[in-house]
């Protein structure tokens, strides 16, 4: 108790505090397969076939990969995930002069082009009717458990490649996980799984989800010297749900409030809605365990923790649990100060689970965002798999605002312009959209960012100047700083 008292006394938790004119997210990597390295070298060839293509790219990979908080000494994330101004005098910029007048886009339609922009289409097929276009998009609740398929396998001894068919019950994203041992690549069809490495108790989870057709699907391996596996399995996954404010519904017209929304959302940038209200703080020296999982220590680090104490894993693959309380519906960022450079694995409530790459210097202690996502009301629990001897100190929930302006003010702040909230959206303004190499760039690595957010070292600043000279977020490279 003493000890916690002095930390109390010596290191007061701070209160998380909007700064309007700095963008300092707390989002993982996008796997929009951003080349820092080049943009930082500045590929003089490149420049001089055109430097905007480059500060595009840039500002697409800060856009879709903000950053966690570098290595912090407090106890509080140095800034909110970058809240976007909602002044009156700031308002989103509205184009309605320029916007021609039909033919008006229904929601249909506006989901048959997201889906093939996102690229889902493989799931969806030809002629897709509305009710599987909005399924890809915002999968329902699973009706009796969750929809899963495994199959055991037996690799020859010193086996380097496999294939295995499995019969996939319904079109949708999957996500897929091995048992086993040691580096290996999988394949669907002519879809790029990527490279796993089983080493938690947990199934190795792939770092690209996976569109799917129902039927029966051909699944390929490619092993390393030494790797092997024991079982496969495709997991439905249903932590993306990208719809308008009622939802779906075929044959309505789309409003350009729900058009942002669900922009914003494929775009992952619900991080940078407003905050709302005060955040709720959770102790990570509160979780629940099994016996011999994990356990609580007062071991100091790089910087005090916000009690004197931190959830500590004693075994690779420990389980860690934690209640959140949800009062009412809504978006909501888990934030969560870890400890450790080894992957994690994170989930809330029924959602699929999340690989979590923490930042550089989280050797002490790091804020990582954990997640943007709906949640309904009531008490989820949240979930984290840990390698033996990482922690966490400290976990903060934070509600979004999530009005229609809330979201055509995150479009407006990157420069895509939109019209009123409840006005039409023509064919001509849905085109646009989709074709801005800015929001092209940011979709790209749609499926990558949903299975792998890690670390971004891009910082972006926000220019908030009055409305005679606009200008969408700017990419600052770090030693420009």
């Amino acid at each position: 108790m003493a000890a916690r008292a002095r930390a109390e006394t010596a290191y007061p938790l701070e209160p998380i505090k909007e700064r309007p004119s700095i963008a300092d997210s707390h989002a993982g990597q996008s796997g929009a397969g951003c080349a820092l390295k080049r943009v930082r070298e500045g590929e003089f060839g490149a420049l001089l076939l055109g430097f905007g293509r480059a500060a595009l790219l840039s500002l697409a990979c800060a856009l879709a990969a903000a950053s966690p908080i570098a290595a912090d000494q407090s106890l509080a994330p140095l800034a909110t995930p970058s809240p976007i101004a909602t002044d009156p005098s700031l308002s989103p910029r509205v184009v309605t002069e320029t916007v021609p007048r039909g033919p008006w886009v229904s929601e249909e339609d506006w989901a048959d082009r997201l889906v093939g922009a996102l690229g889902l289409g493989s799931a969806a097929g030809r002629d897709a009717p509305p009710a599987a276009l909005f399924a890809l998009l915002c999968p329902p609740p699973a009706q009796g458990g969750e929809v899963s398929v495994s199959v055991p396998i037996r690799p020859a001894p010193g086996a380097t490649s496999l294939t295995v068919d499995l019969s996939v019950p319904e079109a949708g994203l999957y996500a897929l996980a091995v048992e086993g041992h040691g580096v290996q690549q999988w394949r669907a069809g002519n879809r790029n799984a990527g490279e796993t490495d089983p080493q938690l108790e947990r199934p190795g989870l792939s770092p690209q989800l996976l569109p799917l057709p129902a039927g029966v699907q051909t699944l390929s391996a490619s092993f390393d010297p030494g790797s092997t596996a024991t079982q496969v399995t495709l997991e439905r996954y249903r932590q993306l749900c990208i719809e308008p404010r009622d939802g779906w519904s075929a044959g309505q017209p789309l409003r350009f409030g729900d058009k942002a929304r669900t922009l914003v959302r494929a775009l992952g940038l619900e991080s940078r809605l407003p905050i709302e209200g005060p955040p709720q703080t959770i102790e990570g020296e509160t979780f629940h365990a099994l016996p011999g999982q994990a356990s609580v220590t007062d071991q100091s680090l790089s910087a005090p923790t916000s009690g004197g104490a931190w959830a500590r894993a004693d075994r690779d693959g420990a389980e860690l649990r934690w209640d959140v309380r949800i009062d009412n519906p809504g978006t909501v960022t888990l934030l969560a100060r870890i400890h450790g450079s080894a992957p994690q694995i994170w989930s809330i409530g029924n959602a699929s689970a999340r690989v979590i790459h923490p930042a550089t210097g989280a050797a002490g202690w790091v804020w990582t965002e954990i997640a943007t996502v709906p949640l309904g009301e009531g008490v989820q629990s949240l979930r984290a798999q840990l390698r033996q001897g990482a922690g966490v100190d400290v976990i903060r929930v934070l509600r979004r605002r999530d009005g229609d302006q809330d979201y055509l003010a995150v479009l407006d702040a990157i420069g895509v312009e939109e019209g009123a909230a409840d006005e039409l959206v023509d064919a001509s303004a849905a085109s646009a959209n989709l074709a801005n190499p800015l929001v092209h760039t940011l979709v790209a690595g749609f499926l990558q960012r949903l299975a792998m957010p890690g670390p971004g070292d891009l910082i972006l600043i926000q220019n908030q100047q009055e409305r005679l000279y606009t200008r969408p977020l700017s990419p600052l490279l770090p030693a420009e700083m």
